[in-house]
């Protein structure tokens, strides 16, 4: 119900400030899921790895997750070759380890989990007026991520610095 609330918020702040030029009159459809940092998920078990959705994996600020699920998907695949075909959940571990070095570990603390909501509530009201910061941040950075470098391959490499 507190999404919710928020939402609404936010679709009123839209309307008395004119930047909304029409009537949002269906219900918003979706589902809530885990984000990677904020929680403990198992990612793995014998016979078992979570990619994409499946492991939290969205950003954010946008809820945008196409681009992580594929980079996971590669982990994945990465993993599952250097298993040669054996799927234990410790032979999976790598798996983990590489998820953690390239989308952070389970349960980081960022420093704005410290600011209360109202607080964090006023400021973003504030922060959004500004067109330049809506679109350099919030649309090139948050939505696009048009900072972030092309997709590479796992290099080969990479499985001599990983524990076993």
């Amino acid at each position: 119900a507190h999404l919710s609330a928020q939402k609404d918020e936010y679709l009123q702040y839209l309307r008395e400030t004119k930047r909304l030029g029409f009537e949002v009159t269906a219900h918003f459809k979706g589902h809530a899921y885990r984000l990677q940092g904020f929680g403990i998920r198992n990612i793995i078990d014998d016979g078992a790895i979570l990619i994409g959705d499946a492991a939290g994996l969205a950003y954010p600020q946008s809820g945008e997750g196409i681009r992580p699920a594929v980079e996971s998907g590669m982990l994945a695949a990465h993993t599952i070759i250097e298993c040669n075909g054996s799927y234990s959940r410790d032979s999976l571990n790598r798996y983990q380890w590489l998820m953690d070095g390239h989308f952070g570990k389970s349960n980081q603390h960022h420093w704005w989990d410290a600011v209360p909501s109202n607080i964090r509530r006023f400021l973003a009201r504030r922060l959004f007026r500004s067109r330049m910061l809506t679109r350099h941040i919030l649309i090139d950075r948050w939505f696009l991520h048009s900072g972030q470098p092309p997709l590479k391959p796992l290099p080969v490499e990479a499985a001599d610095v990983a524990p076993a």
